[in-house]
């Protein structure tokens, strides 16, 4: 599993075409559902960022764009390319087309970025984004017998005089259960450190990638946590994940 931590985001810029009461400030909040929105437009949107920080991993949530060009800086000028990444929104399996609504990318570390993210959009449709995380990559061993996912479904359902159901759906929040084993031989240090990483981050939320390669990054926060210091060849951490809306 990886995560990134502490997020050094430090400022987001306002594209032109904001919607009323969306800023792109949003962003930096660590709210998923108060997010930024562009007014609906076919054209790029552009929004600038800046990282004062170390950083060598890149999460944005909550997206709504058919395609995300983010092109990292590791001038103020913008001239110096550091990383780009493509990413498609509309991904495909045997149910049909779909949306993605994560995108998650990795590069070599640097000191510093300027950062800009160009959304792009068919015109009936509206630009959004939930939380941007960008800071130090962590990597630990994937859970043993990887995740227990499940989702809490907050949608409305309310039964009528009439018979008849009323019903208003709502984001399904993302949860998930899982071991991880630290061996002493190799791992030690890394269980200390995860160790202080739960104490320190307490109820806060951070950008995590639970299963590698076949995983979805989400915006959680740690709901459960259990360390059991072994004796002998590794020691374990039983954690629960909650997505932080």
């Amino acid at each position: 599993m990886k995560l990134i931590y502490p997020n050094n985001l430090d400022t987001v810029g306002e594209p032109l075409e904001t919607a009323s009461g969306f800023p792109a400030a949003n962003l930096l909040t660590s709210h998923l559902l108060e997010g930024f929105k562009a007014t609906s437009t076919g054209a790029p949107v552009t929004l600038e960022f800046q990282i004062n920080g170390p950083s060598s991993a890149l999460a944005l949530f909550g997206v709504d764009a058919d395609q995300i060009t983010v092109n990292l800086y590791s001038d103020a000028g913008r001239t110096a390319l550091h990383h780009q990444e493509v990413w498609n929104g509309l991904g495909i399996n045997e149910f049909g087309q779909f949306k993605k609504n994560v995108l998650w990318t990795e590069y070599a570390e640097a000191p510093a970025i300027w950062g800009e993210a160009v959304f792009l959009c068919q015109s009936q449709a509206t630009v959004k984004a939930g939380v941007l995380c960008v800071g130090p990559l962590h990597s630990f061993p994937n859970p043993s017998w990887g995740f227990d996912e499940s989702g809490v479904d907050h949608s409305i359902r309310k039964r009528l005089k009439t018979g008849a159901t009323y019903t208003k759906p709502k984001t399904i929040a993302y949860t998930g259960q899982g071991a991880v084993e630290f061996f002493h031989q190799t791992d030690r240090a890394k269980f200390e450190a995860f160790r202080w990483f739960r104490k320190t981050i307490g109820p806060e939320p951070f950008a995590c990638l639970p299963l590698e390669i076949i995983g979805e990054a989400h915006w959680v926060s740690i709901n459960g946590f259990k360390a059991v210091e072994g004796t002998r060849s590794h020691s374990t951490v039983t954690l629960t994940l909650e997505e932080y809306l």
